[in-house]
């Protein structure tokens, strides 16, 4: 028996609640965090969303934490976390394995169920950047699609919103396993419901592939320079100057196969580019491999889109207007526990999205009006 399933049997059932009820207001110091300072009226608005939140789930058999959030920390491995906008919001984790300390539940592991809404984010930008391409400057990414062939079997794993009442108004997908991220359901919120990322061309891909073969080549003789101790260490020469000529082999054979890919694609530079895999490094290049149909196929892939956020809207993102919401939750499967179940229906059908809308975007419709949840049965 898995250890999700003899949690479920000790307190599936009980209403548990949340670690703290917030209630913020108004912030009046506002966050400064990895070189990005929010100002107070955007941490006012990631209160406000947190509030929401609380206020449309009752965790059942689970515990309920919830926390203002802002864009995560850059690192060497992600480096274009930098080159994205101030993202700010709130997450709620509901905690799966529980124990009792006297009269109170705590959370016995750090393992949860999350809900995420945040202003300005693109979805998992640590697993979903294309990183051949993306600097501290510059963020391309992908949003994975599922393949026909396994569409089916995603929805039966992650609740379908596609025919939700409200929520097919706006942009909604079902996120499959992708790069270390697990399933989860999408949805973003614009203006007009139009897409704040603007898709690559073919042709775009192209240049940016060609523009990112010779910084990879100079960071990688960096990186052979500081393994072999060169040239502070004379005696390391050989092994430096071996591993640099194979960076150099491997750099002149990327470049052969992109003039074969520009050949290949002369015609439709201007399509729409997505990624075979979702993502490609050098190695793909250098290898021969089409990073746009694959080997074994001249069909261009649809799964894996390449974007990056529109250029007008990146300045627009320091104000305090958020130009767009993005909201996701995952974590588990509505198959195998209940308490997941109970956890994704209160997000679906008690949140008030219309009023999430409206409050950033047609701000008359909802002024003077109070946030008000759809509720229904907690225990359904």
């Amino acid at each position: 028996m898995s250890l999700i399933i003899q949690a479920q049997k000790d307190y599936q059932n009980e209403l548990i609640g949340w670690k703290k009820v917030y209630n913020y207001g108004i912030d009046k110091k506002g966050f400064q965090f990895d070189g990005k300072n929010y100002s107070p009226s955007q941490m006012s608005i990631a209160n406000t969303i947190l509030n929401w939140m609380q206020a449309s789930y009752m965790p059942i058999g689970l515990l309920g934490d919830a926390k203002r959030s802002v864009l995560q920390k850059s690192t060497v491995y992600s480096p274009w976390i930098k080159a994205l906008p101030h993202s700010y919001g709130a997450v709620v984790n509901a905690y799966i394995f529980l124990k009792k300390e006297g009269n109170k539940w705590i959370n016995e592991t750090s393992h949860n169920y999350y809900w995420r809404i945040m202003a300005n984010g693109i979805p998992n930008p640590e697993y979903y950047a294309i990183s051949f391409l993306s600097n501290e400057k510059e963020c391309y990414f992908t949003i994975p699609g599922l393949q026909d062939a396994d569409a089916d079997q995603w929805r039966t794993l992650q609740q379908n919103t596609g025919n939700h009442p409200v929520i097919k108004k706006y942009y909604n997908k079902i996120l499959p396993d992708f790069g270390g991220a697990s399933s989860a359901s999408l949805i973003i919120m614009s203006k007009d419901n139009e897409l704040p990322f603007q898709q690559l061309t073919i042709g775009e891909v192209l240049l940016l592939t060609e523009k990112s073969i010779p910084a990879w080549l100079e960071t990688e003789k960096r990186k052979i320079a500081e393994a072999n101790q060169y040239p502070a260490n004379k005696n390391m020469y050989r092994n430096y100057e071996f591993a640099l000529n194979k960076a150099v082999e491997k750099a002149n054979k990327a470049k052969g196969f992109l003039t074969h890919l520009e050949t290949k694609y002369k015609e439709k530079l201007n399509k729409p580019a997505c990624l075979f895999n979702g993502r490609f490094e050098m190695a793909d290049l250098a290898n021969g491999y089409d990073i746009f149909s694959g080997n074994e196929s001249s069909v261009i892939s649809s799964a894996y889109p390449v974007y990056k956020i529109k250029p007008d809207l990146l300045a627009k993102c320091k104000t305090d207007q958020p130009q767009w919401i993005t909201i996701t939750w995952g974590g588990g499967t509505s198959g195998d526990d209940v308490r997941y179940k109970h956890f994704t229906e209160s997000i679906i059908n008690n949140f008030n999205y219309d009023h999430l809308y409206q409050y950033f975007f047609e701000k008359e419709k909802v002024r003077n009006k109070e946030y008000q949840p759809f509720y229904i049965n907690p225990r359904l």
